[in-house]
């Protein structure tokens, strides 16, 4: 049986408030109950250590054993009676990461029952299979925590400023990333990886190109589902880019849609109304938002991408792709789609367009589904990964304990979707830049170099140094552009140098521009390491462009990679530095200068539209 107590302020002795918003844990043992805990459990008074910066609110309830429990999770509870002993505050912090970061090792036993406001309330209570295997798990746990923080100043500060938020993670072993950084193998991969596919694929991109190696790379998706009965396929593309043009990426996919276990879904922005959608024409109509996440599973393999499915990205246009293969990554990052998915239009086996299954324009419950994704370690795996699932759900404990012990690699993914009011991408991004110390060195990289006012003042009050790698003009994808789109890269250049204009004197940054013959430019993402002299530690990969758009109108996902590992490090000093091979530094005097200088309407034109591309 639990009984219910206050949570009491050491020093006021006033009860704590409970918060329907909180979504954390916390715990606390003792050796024996506490003597002024009398035999009816009434009107007792615990000392409860306030975690600030976590903003816990919580009913205690106390267990009849001599161990007390600090569980209350709204919605997404985790209770945890284990062996009583006395712990250090920094232990009980690291056990309640551990715990709500990997539900794996978890299973529900039994439900309790406790009041909150004028409900009440059930939750299933999940316990571990045995105190021994959490004990050997939470060290593990622990271990891989200290790894990571010990091994570079700016990942400590990084991982703090992180956990203000109760940000999602998952611990792997450095091994299961791997970099790669040419476009060709990027292609090649892929498609291998689809040959051998066993139970999904999950492709998430702007849109798939109607050229023959996009061409060839659907024909093997086909075969695949034909000849594995078990293989799931889901593709997500934008609506406005995928329908665009006498055969479009929607005519394409039509194949996968005509299989039974084939789907494809196209977002429509709920923000192109039926008026505008009639006044904007193509490409026009994708100024106003896109899905613009690049996701790619196949089985337990992730790989974030900035590059979409088509021919340029496959060939001579420079993107970053990070393979990881880890089923637990790769099952969050397929509910993300799914999350997509459901607030899609779909491609119907003759052709038709169909209805997605929740609104679009319900901004309020879309935001409450994406929030519980990002908040909640109970994540919802989508149903094309359910054999996933199954063994999240099986008790695994051993394997599991046995690849925490050796991780060395953390990973948060990070959404921002501001037209639903998700900004995660920007609050984390404006944390990590402003935690870093003064001796930190960051390489920040962007094909379109437009970026939003939070960023953009996180960098400027950043004690950090930069370097920030960017498209010239040749490398710009729409140079040479017909009509209006071929001033774009004009417009790119009064941007940053309006960014160098207003650097304050405090700043340490420098810009460079990728220049390579016959090749553009897409990479993005951070690269940060305790100094020049060292290699990243960290990394951030995805979608984003950290832009307006970005922030504003767009679907984007992306991820913090921490990582101790001393290969995955070189790797990631490697890909950065094969980018910087091609750069070469550019000034604010180069930037107006003839023939840089963008013409006076160019500039006008910007100011007012900047935030649409």
């Amino acid at each position: 049986m639990w009984y219910k107590a206050v949570a009491m302020w050491r020093s006021y002795h006033r009860p704590l408030a409970v918060s329907a918003t909180s979504g954390m844990t916390a715990m606390f043992f003792f050796e024996t109950v506490p003597a002024e805990v009398s035999n009816n459990f009434r009107n007792v008074r615990l000392a409860f250590f306030e975690l600030r910066k976590w903003k816990q609110a919580i009913i205690i309830k106390l267990y009849r054993s001599s161990t007390l429990t600090v569980p209350w999770i709204p919605n997404r509870s985790y209770y945890m009676p284990v062996s009583s002993s006395r712990l250090p505050l920094s232990m009980l912090i690291a056990q309640k990461r551990f715990c709500s970061r990997h539900p794996a090792r978890i299973q529900p036993q039994f439900y309790t029952h406790y009041h909150s406001g004028a409900e009440n309330v059930s939750h299933p209570v999940p316990t571990l299979k045995s105190t021994q295997s959490f004990n050997r798990a939470f060290t593990a746990g622990i271990q891989a925590s200290n790894r990571l923080t010990n091994a570079s100043r700016v990942a400590q500060h990084i991982i703090t400023a992180l956990d203000q938020f109760g940000s999602l993670y998952f611990d792997i072993a450095g091994e299961e990333v791997d970099i790669e950084t040419d476009p060709s193998h990027f292609y090649s991969r892929l498609v291998n990886a689809i040959h051998d596919a066993k139970r999904r694929v999950i492709l998430s991109s702007l849109y798939v190109g109607t050229g023959l190696k996009e061409q060839h790379l659907v024909e093997a998706l086909s075969e695949r589902l034909k000849s594995v009965s078990d293989l799931q396929v889901q593709i997500v593309i934008d609506y406005t880019r995928g329908t665009r043009g006498v055969r479009s990426s929607k005519d394409l996919l039509q194949c996968i849609a005509q299989e039974d276990r084939g789907q494809v879904f196209l977002y429509k922005t709920p923000k192109l109304s039926p008026v505008l959608e009639k006044a904007l024409r193509p490409p026009f109509n994708e100024v106003v938002g896109l899905q613009h996440t690049k996701i790619y599973i196949v089985d337990d393999v992730l790989v974030l991408s900035g590059a979409n499915l088509s021919s340029d990205y496959f060939n001579h246009r420079q993107d970053r792709y990070i393979f990881i293969k880890n089923d637990d990554v790769a099952s969050w990052f397929a509910s993300l789609v799914q999350t997509i998915s459901n607030i899609s239009l779909q491609l119907s086996p003759n052709g038709k367009i169909l209805s997605p299954q929740i609104d679009p324009q319900n901004g309020m419950a879309i935001a409450g589904h994406i929030q519980s994704l990002i908040t909640s370690s109970r994540w919802k795996c989508s149903p094309q990964s359910g054999e996933a699932v199954k063994r999240m759900n099986e008790a695994r404990t051993n394997e599991s304990v046995e690849r925490i012990s050796v991780s060395d690699t953390r990973i948060y993914p990070l959404i921002q979707m501001g037209i639903f009011r998700i900004r995660q991408e920007e609050e984390s991004m404006s944390a990590i830049l402003n935690s870093l110390p003064n001796e930190a060195h960051v390489d920040m990289a962007t094909g379109y170099f437009n970026l939003s006012e939070a960023i953009q003042k996180a960098i400027f009050s950043s004690k950090a140094f930069f370097r920030i790698i960017c498209a010239s003009p040749e490398a710009n994808g729409f140079l040479g552009a017909r009509g209006i789109r071929g001033h774009i890269p004009a417009a790119y250049t009064y941007l940053l140098s309006s960014f160098l204009e207003n650097l304050p004197s405090t700043a340490r940054i420098d810009v460079e521009e990728y220049t390579r013959q016959n090749w553009t430019f897409h990479a993005k993402g951070l690269w940060i390491r305790d100094s020049a002299s060292s290699c990243p530690a960290v990394t951030i990969c995805g979608s984003s462009n950290f832009g307006k758009r970005s922030a504003d109108r767009d679907l984007e996902a992306q991820a913090v990679i921490v990582t101790s590992n001393h290969t995955l490090q070189k790797a990631l000093n490697d890909e950065v530095e094969k980018l910087s091979m091609y750069s070469h530094s550019i000034t604010l005097e180069e930037l107006c200068m003839p023939p840089r200088r963008p013409a006076i309407w160019e500039s006008l034109a910007t100011r007012v539209i900047r935030s649409f591309f």
